[in-house]
């Protein structure tokens, strides 16, 4: 792990983190649109999908944001070892 950057690895997730995001985002998007649409019921729906949608990226963002924070712990760890050896 010594070769490996703090900076490559938290750009590496975050450029993954976002593609899968934004992919996500779009279908959710796209199904609360067309729900609109349907009268009376279409808002109900909409909202269901619009909170779920974000409950969902909410909860994606604080685990890849937990993650990362393992990572910087591990290199912190792996560069501690290797000042004091």
């Amino acid at each position: 792990m010594a070769g490996i950057s703090l900076k490559s690895v938290l750009a590496g997730d975050l450029q993954k983190i976002i593609f899968e995001l934004f992919k996500e985002l779009a279908v959710e998007t796209t199904m609360e649109e067309v729900a609109r649409y349907i009268p009376i019921l279409g808002s109900a729906v909409a909202a269901g999908l619009s909170f779920g949608t974000t409950v969902l990226v909410l909860k994606r963002i604080l685990n890849s944001m937990r993650e990362a924070a393992l990572k910087i712990l591990d290199l912190v760890i792996e560069s501690s070892k290797q000042d004091v050896d």
